[in-house]
């Protein structure tokens, strides 16, 4: 006869698995430097080049208000690996990176790594931060 476990062996497997995914999760600092007009700073972080390229299904968002010419942001609680992050101060509050009729944006925007290219957005190698088991603090400077 097989027996079902008992409500003590649950909630010791399910602790015990909580436990382990806190113990294996690294928080994310990011120190965003030139927001110096009103308006909320918004950032995404993306886990995949996929979703970075495509700016879709972000694993993390920030926020944070800008004061002196900056802001840090924390996110904690990510899985060791390569995140790639966008930062925009969102200056009209719409929550959206605005652009002009090129795609060029017109909000100050930035990558982790300060990656820039004048022709393209950055590849997710080139904006890619190596996340290990710990607390990481990365700068983003807008341009």
């Amino acid at each position: 006869m097989v027996r079902s476990p008992g409500r003590a062996t649950i909630l010791a497997t399910g602790m015990l698995l909580l436990f382990c995914g806190v113990a294996g999760s690294a928080e994310l600092r990011v120190n965003v430097l030139g927001a110096d007009k009103p308006g909320k700073v918004i950032g995404y972080v993306y886990g995949d080049r996929q979703t970075f390229a495509k700016f879709t299904a972000p694993v993390a968002t920030l926020t944070c208000d800008p004061h002196d010419g900056g802001c840090l942001a924390s996110i904690p609680n990510l899985m060791p690996g390569k995140y790639a992050i966008v930062a925009f101060e969102d200056l009209n509050g719409n929550g959206d990176l605005d652009t002009n009729f090129l795609g060029i944006p017109v909000e100050p925007y930035g990558f982790s790594n300060d990656a820039m290219n004048p022709i393209r957005s950055p590849t997710f190698d080139e904006a890619g931060v190596e996340l290990a088991d710990e607390t990481k603090t990365i700068t983003i400077h807008l341009h």
